[in-house]
């Protein structure tokens, strides 16, 4: 920024620097959802001192309340004022005006704003949000000429990628198929696994329905394999497969993409076929081992167990020190275990033991025979599998302490078993088998034991143990509140921790950067109390070295940059002290770390199909840590992250279809399709909330595998039984999540 303009944007600070900053009211009446009361305050500064109003960009301020409450065509007028009025917001105001053009149906308008910033080297902020404005304003009719007027080669790649499609999608309108194609082959060859290239091999399939070209044919099968669009990939691999060798690793991807595309169709016999096919015509041991797993997983999942153990045998045997081995065993052993040949099963158990590639997946197999024993009420072995459990991975250390409290408590140990429970607890009151335990210690025959071993450990002034006997008398009632207060008292002794009890946002009259002078365009939106617009410059003034401020910085940031206050609360309870337990920390850091995100939205789509509606603020927080543009590595997007078949599947059959997996970034549009996925989910599973959980990440088939597993409909065996450690982690954190927000909220 050029000298005179820093000296326009400083000059009025210092000038009032003994008054009071007239902005700190409009920030405070924001924080309080007061949008009329501070446009109107907007206005009468601009009114009664335009030069300040100029200096302080009120005119964007304006333009931002206005378009808040839904005034588009006023916001335009205050966003274009502000192209002149304020120079240093010019490149915020043109974008935000394109914005509310596009709102009000006028693309061609949009496109021609966009295009013009796009054109002017914006800020690096806009670049990319600039970029999909531009390209979704000309698809919906935006004039294509504009693009000649903008560097879309100098631009960084997701950027040029994005308007490159845009060019090519316009060069096809204009009947240049052959140039249209080139680029579009030419943006898959470079990359495809984003959307680009989803949308590019959609427009190349459709161009070129009967390709000849079989790299053609290969390039558009891998990239609707990638995009999980597997009725298209398996009808393109199909023509590869048939001529194609395995003698190459490319090769063996190519064939073993194919058999997936069968599997995740539901075509498991198919798949199983092809995954025969490959193991018997590769050279590697590893790609035979690979492919006969999978070809087991496939026989398991349609139900023919006694062939599934024989394939999980051969995939062990194929490489016994290889990747699959410890998988393998346990596939096998589980399934002659769930067959009822309990000798064939202990036969593979000492085997699995010697495996040192994949402990964890071997104390799996440890877990899966004590819990069988422990649920089905024999004692005498689980004890041993247990230990087994623990000496090979301490990840499962908090599941073997569960279950040996569940046999210590059907032996008749009942002290001994709430102690186990109570040390499940306090690891995580918020973990699944916590709210298991919870729910044994709450009932008969331990209920009266917890609350009399509650009452001894009253009597002693050691944090851990008062905090216990919180935990024991379940953390509400009388005796639980009096238990949380003499720890609460104790814990406060230490002045780390009582400095952190007491934790707060600054009011915005204390804000330290209003004694600074404030030069860079964020800058001036941060002081406006317009959080989103100043994501880049919001730690230099409230950085999280200062808790107070970087709480603040999260409490601002939570309606329009959920995932950075998210991230910033997240590295303020990291910092806080080791004693102090998660459920006395400050309520404001626990809200912000499981903030009402998108409240209304998920209100009315969870209250209109009788969910809970924490569910699903839980599985969003967990997916996409409320970025409504997260796209994972599968090439799932949104909120609620689906891929574009599921999405499309699901918005068609509520009368909402899709045009493109861009749509996936519409907040309404991804909660309301999240909803609908869950309500199926609970007729499917008889509204069992944590196999709804596992089949929201793992797919409905395989969730409905690991109940077969189960001989209860206990959510501790079920959870313990999750083949997936993704899975198994997945529905950890997202049942935290749920226990969180009802322990907050609820």
């Amino acid at each position: 920024m050029a000298a005179s303009a820093t000296i326009a944007l400083t000059l009025p600070l210092l000038v009032l620097a003994a008054e009071v900053d007239p902005r700190i009211r409009l920030v405070e009446l924001q924080s309080g959802g007061q949008h009329q009361a501070a446009l109107e305050e907007t206005r009468r500064l601009r009114g009664e001192q335009p030069d300040l109003g100029s200096a302080y960009g009120l005119c964007y301020l304006e333009g931002t309340l206005l378009e808040e409450l839904g005034r588009l065509e006023d916001a335009s007028e205050a966003y274009a004022t502000c192209l002149n009025e304020t120079p240093a917001l010019e490149p915020w105001a043109r974008y935000r005006l394109a914005v509310a053009q596009t709102r009000l149906g006028a693309p061609e308008i949009a496109a021609g704003v966009s295009a013009t910033l796009l054109g002017g080297r914006p800020p690096r902020v806009l670049l990319r949000p600039a970029a999909e404005l531009l390209a979704s304003s000309l698809d919906r009719g935006g004039d294509c000429r504009l693009l000649a007027g903008i560097p879309v080669s100098r631009m960084p790649a997701s950027e040029r990628r994005l308007l490159t499609l845009s060019r090519a999608k316009c060069r096809l309108a204009a009947g240049g198929q052959d140039e249209g194609a080139l680029e579009l082959v030419a943006l898959l060859e470079e990359r495809s696994n984003d959307l680009v290239a989803f949308e590019a091999a959609e427009r190349l399939h459709w161009l070129r329905p009967e390709l000849e070209d079989p790299d053609e044919v290969l390039l558009l099968g891998t990239t609707f394999h990638e995009h999980r669009a597997f009725d298209r990939s398996n009808q393109l691999l199909g023509q590869i497969v048939i001529d194609l060798e395995v003698t190459s690793n490319s090769d063996f991807e190519v064939h073993y993409r194919w058999a997936r595309s069968h599997f995740w169709q539901g075509r498991l016999e198919d798949a199983a076929r092809h995954y025969e096919v490959l193991a018997s015509n590769v050279n590697s041991a590893s790609h035979s081992a690979q492919a006969l797993y999978q070809k087991a997983r496939s026989e398991e999942l349609f139900s023919n167990w006694p062939a599934a153990s024989n394939t999980f045998r051969r995939a062990y045997l194929a490489q016994p020190r290889g990747n699959f081995a410890a998988a393998a065993l346990l596939g096998a052993m589980r399934l002659d275990w769930r067959r009822g040949l309990e000798d064939e099963a202990l036969e593979l158990y000492p085997v699995l033991l010697q495996i040192q590639s994949d402990r964890a997946v071997v104390a799996r197999g440890s877990l899966f025979l004590a819990v069988s024993d422990i649920v089905q009420g024999r004692l005498d072995r689980a004890g041993e599998w247990l230990d087994d459990a623990a000496r090979t991975s301490r990840s499962v250390a908090l599941e073997v302490r569960y279950w040996q409290g569940r046999l210590l408590e059907a032996r008749g140990g009942l002290d001994r078993a709430i102690e186990h429970y109570a040390d499940v607890l306090a690891a995580d009151p918020f973990h699944p088998l916590a709210a298991e335990a919870a729910k044994r210690l709450a009932g008969p025959p331990l209920a009266v034991h917890a609350r009399r071993i509650a009452g001894e450990l009253m009597r002693s002034q050691n944090p851990a143990a008062l905090y216990r006997a919180w935990l024991l008398y379940g953390r509400s009632g009388d005796n639980a509140e009096a238990a949380r207060q003499t720890l609460q008292g104790r814990l406060a002794a230490d002045s780390a921790i009582r400095s952190f009890l007491t934790l707060r946002g600054v009011p915005a009259e204390s804000w330290p950067l209003w004694n600074q002078a404030l030069s860079d365009p964020q800058e001036l939106t941060l002081a406006l109390g317009l959080w989103g617009d100043a994501v880049e410059v919001v730690n230099r003034h409230f950085p999280v070295a200062s808790p107070r401020l970087a709480l603040t910085a999260a409490e601002g940031l939570a309606g329009s940059r959920p995932r950075r206050a998210l991230l910033i609360a997240e590295i303020l309870a990291q910092r806080a002290p080791g004693r102090l337990p998660e459920p006395l920390h400050p309520l404001s850091l626990r809200e912000a770390l499981y903030p009402r995100a998108y409240g209304d939205l998920i209100d009315s789509a969870a209250g209109r199909r009788g969910l809970d509606p924490f569910l699903v603020a839980a599985i969003m927080r967990q997916e996409s840590r409320f970025d409504h543009q997260a796209v994972s590595a599968a090439s799932a997007r949104g909120l609620m992250q689906f891929v574009y078949p599921t999405a499309a599947r699901l918005a068609a059959s509520s009368g909402t279809p899709l045009r493109t997996p861009r749509d996936l970034e519409d907040p309404a549009l991804a909660i309301e399709l999240g909803a609908a996925y869950l309500a199926e989910l609970r007729t499917l599973f008889g509204n069992e909330r944590h196999i709804m959980v596992a089949a929201y990440n793992a797919g409905e088939p395989v969730a409905g595998l690991w109940r077969r597993y189960c001989y209860t409909n206990g959510a501790d065996e079920y959870f313990t039984k999750v083949g997936f450690n993704e899975t198994r982690n997945y529905l950890e954190q997202v049942l935290h999540n749920v226990a969180q927000y009802h322990d907050l909220y609820g």
